[in-house]
């Protein structure tokens, strides 16, 4: 157990999920920005660890409201063999729902092949391993729900061909 290939599970590498690493969304970052003026400040990572909460992570933002809608910058320190100290400009658009107010999106700052990403989407992520935030499909990121939904398909194929029952049948007698 824990040697080379014991992360292999049904056949296929497990891929890492949103859940493993930190992310940032528009909603709460938004709230405390000012529109039309430069703001900024300090978000924080925290976890709790024998009753006592603790920082894990802090990235430094500035909202820039030029060119409208405007842009943040993100500032943060990446600690590998050595400190890797990150600055970069992440891009920004804004949608009006049916229901009135505004939307806040991210557009992806990742570059894959000198070609910029650029996808709107409501949250960033900076899984394990990598440095700079970008979107789920740039860090090819799934959901910890989608990893266990089918956990046990194998276990139940398995038991049904030996069973003579329908796979989906055994799946439903034996999830539950």
């Amino acid at each position: 157990m824990g040697g080379i290939g014991s992360t292999r599970w049904g056949g296929h590498l497990r891929r890492q999920t949103v859940e493993e690493g930190y992310r940032l969304s528009t909603n709460p970052l938004f709230a405390t920005v000012k529109g039309g003026c430069k703001s900024g400040g300090w978000l924080s990572w925290t976890r709790t660890r024998m009753g006592v909460q603790e920082t894990v992570a802090r990235i430094r933002y500035v909202y820039y409201p030029q060119p409208a809608p405007g842009r943040l910058r993100f500032r943060y320190t990446v600690h590998r063999r050595s400190p890797i100290d990150m600055d970069y400009v992440v891009n920004l658009e804004t949608t009006v729902p049916h229901f009135d107010g505004v939307r806040w999106w991210f557009r992806c700052p990742l570059i894959f092949n000198k070609q910029s990403c650029g996808r709107r989407c409501g949250k960033l992520y900076l899984p394990a391993g990598s440095t700079k935030f970008g979107c789920r499909q740039c860090h090819d990121l799934t959901y910890q729900s989608c990893q266990e939904s089918h956990e046990f398909d194998r276990l139940f194929r398995t038991v049904a061909s030996i069973s003579g029952h329908r796979f989906e049948d055994v799946k439903k007698i034996l999830a539950n």
